[in-house]
């Protein structure tokens, strides 16, 4: 059972990443708070990944897969956010849980994606 929940964390520091910036964009005001929110969600999916890492047995480090994406997350929310940022609450937990889905996904699962010559996809 402890096996388990600890390989669960980096989905759990997700969900619980999701549900606070949430939170914090919605409560928030206009101006500089308003990044608030996404911030968190950047540094979700960054710890998250970082988690992933240490039950795979890796070095505790952020891939630069994450942190590319926690940029994109952040460049993306800015631009939503410039213009109203009311919008920007409704948008963070969509960007953030689609953002954590690359991270999530069981290392055994991922295969790289052929189209063949003749339209039929092939797996690794």
């Amino acid at each position: 059972m402890k096996r388990t929940i600890f390989r669960m964390a980096p989905a759990l520091a997700l969900a619980a990443t999701v549900i606070i910036s949430s939170v914090v964009s919605s409560r928030t005001g206009g101006g500089v708070w308003a990044m608030a929110g996404p911030a968190l969600g950047a540094l979700g999916v960054i710890a998250a990944d970082v988690l992933k890492g240490l039950t795979a047995g890796d070095r505790l480090r952020p891939s630069s897969d994450a942190l590319f994406l926690s940029a994109t997350l952040l460049a993306v929310a800015g631009f939503v956010g410039l213009e109203n940022p009311a919008e920007m609450t409704s948008l963070i937990p969509v960007l953030t849980s689609g953002v954590g889905v690359v991270f999530l996904t069981r290392d055994d699962m991922r295969r790289a994606c052929v189209i063949t010559p003749n339209g039929a996809e092939s797996g690794k």
